[in-house]
Order: structure tokens, then C-alpha cells, then sequence
């Protein structure tokens, strides 16, 4: 009788047949994964809302106290302009 040898490079599995309760947990595991990273993108998610928010508050603040500036030195320079005017007639 006569040996032979081979090297197997690759092999190629068509179909593997598990027990339900084994592919069950493994459907359970990754229904877990993907609950987890769901929570967690839902949490970015309102986390970057939040963020959104208080830079819409600072942004408003903001644009309410340069109107006010602009109010007050438009009301000073034509009070200024008025008084010169006065000053100024005969």
C-alpha cells in the first residue's frame, strides 16, 4: 500500500449544521450587540441635541446683546447729533 501526502491550501465550508439552541444564543448575542450599539448612538444623538441647544442659547445671547449695543450707541449718536444741531442755530 502506498502513502500519499497533500497540502491543503483552503477549505471551503458549504454548510454547518449547529444545534437550534446554539444558533439561538448566537442570534441572542448579536440582537444584544446591536441593542447596545443602538443605545449607544441613541445617546450621541441626544447628547449632540443638547449640545446643539445651549449653543442656539449662547448664539441668541449673543445676538440680542450686540442689537442692544447697536441700539443704545444709534440712540447716543443721534441724541449727540441733536444736541450739536441745537448748539449750533442761531
Amino acid at each position: 500500500m502506498h502513502q500519499i501526502y497533500t497540502n491543503v491550501v483552503m477549505v471551503q465550508l458549504l454548510k454547518v449544521n449547529l444545534p437550534d439552541a446554539y444558533e439561538n444564543a448566537i442570534v441572542m448575542t448579536q440582537v444584544e450587540v446591536q441593542k447596545r450599539r443602538m443605545n449607544q448612538y441613541a445617546q450621541n444623538v441626544t447628547r449632540i441635541q443638547s449640545d446643539i441647544s445651549v449653543l442656539r442659547s449662547i448664539t441668541n445671547a449673543n445676538i440680542t446683546l450686540i442689537n442692544s449695543t447697536a441700539e443704545a450707541t444709534a440712540y447716543t449718536i443721534g441724541q449727540t447729533a441733536y444736541a450739536t444741531a441745537r448748539n449750533n442755530t442761531i
